[in-house]
């Protein structure tokens, strides 16, 4: 989450697999190259990403991690504030805890 909000991509590069399917929120999926570009060229800025009720279950050498998100960002210039529920798939690939799926759905917001 600290590269995250940094925007720092050193970190984003290992732990994000080389496979990386990253599903967004807005539906649009995009692999490790994009998700990378998106920080790196400044399209993407996140101030904020607090998890609530996160559940994380390991079976054998994969981690899966669920929960909800509270989302604050800047995206092509445009702010955005949402919650949504997200699930990340995690292997573990020369000792090392890799990011291979993430998908975030948008949830409804609270009246």
């Amino acid at each position: 989450i600290a590269a995250y909000l940094s925007g720092n991509v050193a970190p984003l590069q290992k732990i994000f697999a080389d496979e990386l399917e990253y599903v967004h929120s807005s539906g649009i999926s995009d692999n490790k190259a994009k998700v990378i570009e998106s920080f790196t060229s400044g399209d993407l800025k996140i101030s904020k990403f607090d998890r609530e009720g996160e559940k994380i279950q390991q079976v054998g050498s994969v981690v899966i991690a669920t929960g909800i998100g509270h989302v604050e960002l800047t995206m092509k210039g445009k702010e955005a504030k949402f919650d949504l529920r997200y699930a990340a798939v995690y292997a573990k690939r020369g000792g090392v805890w890799q990011i291979f799926f993430y998908q975030g759905t948008r949830l409804p917001k609270a009246e």
